[in-house]
């Protein structure tokens, strides 16, 4: 059931963020990417639970590590992209 879920989610995704880059207008273009990220909410109902399987005792701590590690390139990225901009 779990891959079927992140199966169906990405081959969604992808369909509307490829619609999104075609359609004619914003207002299509930001329907299509509000229901791709919709649509995320199903391939995380596969993946959150994945730490269960692995160390059913340890998840949240599992969880806390991967999504820290996960976050950071989101910290990390501006501060890249500033220096480029800047000595650009």
């Amino acid at each position: 059931v779990r891959k079927s879920f992140n199966c169906g989610a990405f081959i969604s995704q992808t369909i509307f963020m490829t619609a999104s880059a075609f359609v004619g207008s914003p207002t299509a273009a930001v329907a299509c990417i509000t229901i791709a990220v919709g649509l995320g909410g199903f391939a995380w109902s596969g993946f959150s639970v994945n730490h269960l399987d692995i160390a059913p005792q340890h998840a949240s701590i599992l969880m806390g590590i991967g999504n820290t590690i996960a976050t950071i390139p989101g910290i990390v990225s501006p501060i890249i992209t500033g220096y480029i901009v800047k000595n650009k």
